[in-house]
């Protein structure tokens, strides 16, 4: 009876050597935070993921109590967005939780307080307590970082604030010369006139959402839905420019294009939509008339081997430095007078597409004088020919 006795003592250490094995590997493993109290509420264990996130070591934090570690943390945050401390997290508790069979449930979980980190990338994380009924917890810390979380939510609801508002004056538009056109009668020249604006401004708002639509598809998908063949570069501007249609009374664009055939591994209408895109500008942005030039060369620096360039430059308006840093802005636009055409989401495609085909794009412009527009592509380098 006592060899059976000990070999199930053994085979229940066994069991417990085992499993706090596992768990030390999953909290190792784990990219979340944790941090357990014992009974006396001191610190009693953090997983790497914790020391990681709040720069902090192990050995600093033994033998705090809860308030000792509550300010070690807290001086860890920034100035603005300090950590309250575990007593406040304690306070804000949740009523207990109860299932079906109406039985309290073990633990409570607090709700969470988001910190900023001191350091570079201004790391955010939330922080949660959860209460223990263990016999050597009395509390748990959950830490996660949501940086990215709050950035993307931030991101969000910026856009979409952004978009109502452009959306709101096409609209107010549409909506105020419908409703004089049925309030009272107007010559048929006035009447035409009024027809016209409404026109116009509900193609402006079909071209937002088309655009909106084709930028969540083309963000959302992440070029899985392109079609990638062995082209020619030479073959897409003239194709680009054969369906572009000139401004009335603007000479065709000067085009520049390499004798030997340069091959890119692209879709064939995603890169039409992009040189389509950019043409247009440099037409828009160049109203006094002047030259449109298209120019491809091959780079021949050294960190740009193997990459191709296709410039599309005007004679225009040009930006200044403040624009040039907001052109690839979602609805901003160098126009602020309304004038000119446009839903301000056009550069936002072209860069999300250049970028899906490992390319990049650099603007260089001088106000008042010109503007060049350099997207640059890598070489398909493996490729004999080009299949369009």
């Amino acid at each position: 009876m006592i060899a059976l006795d000990i070999s199930d003592k053994k085979l229940a250490d066994a069991m417990i050597i085992d499993r706090t094995q596992q768990l030390d590997e999953i909290f190792a493993l784990s990219p979340d935070g944790f941090v357990s109290f014992d009974q006396n509420h001191q610190f009693k264990y953090a997983n790497p993921a914790f020391l990681r996130m709040c720069n902090l070591q192990a050995d600093v934090l033994q033998g705090l109590d809860e308030d000792a570690f509550s300010q070690l943390l807290s001086d860890q945050c920034t100035p603005n967005s300090r950590f309250e401390g575990i007593k406040a997290l304690k306070n804000n508790l949740q009523e207990p939780a109860r299932n079906n069979n109406d039985q309290t449930q073990e633990a409570l979980i607090g709700k969470g307080q988001i910190v900023e980190m001191v350091g570079p990338g201004n790391r955010l994380l939330e922080i949660s307590l959860q209460i223990s009924k263990a016999q050597t917890v009395s509390e748990i810390l959950y830490v996660r970082d949501v940086t990215y979380e709050v950035e993307v939510s931030r991101i969000k609801s910026e856009f979409l604030s952004t978009a109502a508002h452009e959306l709101r004056t096409p609209m107010s538009s549409i909506y105020g010369y419908s409703e004089m056109l049925l309030a009272k009668r107007f010559s048929d020249e006035r009447q035409r006139e009024f027809h016209e604006i409404i026109h116009k401004q509900a193609q402006l708002v079909s071209d937002i959402l088309n655009e909106l639509l084709d930028l969540q598809r083309i963000e959302s998908r992440r070029g899985k839905d392109f079609v990638f063949d062995r082209l020619n570069i030479a073959d897409l501007i003239t194709d680009t420019i054969n369906m572009y249609k000139v401004p009335a009374g603007r000479a065709a664009p000067k085009v520049h294009l390499p004798r030997q055939p340069l091959l890119i591994r692209a879709d064939y209408s995603k890169m039409i939509q992009v040189f389509n895109n950019v043409l247009s500008n440099a037409y828009k942005y160049s109203p006094q008339g002047g030259d449109v030039e298209v120019k491809v060369w091959l780079s021949d620096k050294d960190n740009q081997k193997n990459l191709l360039c296709v410039q599309i430059k005007d004679d225009g308006v040009g930006m200044t430095k403040q624009q040039l840093a907001r052109v690839f802005e979602r609805f901003y636009r160098a126009d602020i007078s309304g004038v000119l055409p446009g839903t301000g989401l056009g550069m936002s495609i072209v860069k999300e597409i250049v970028e899906l085909h490992c390319g990049s794009i650099t603007i260089d412009s001088e106000y008042g004088k010109e503007t060049r527009v350099m997207i640059w592509l890598p070489l398909d380098t493996n490729a004999e020919g080009a299949s369009h």
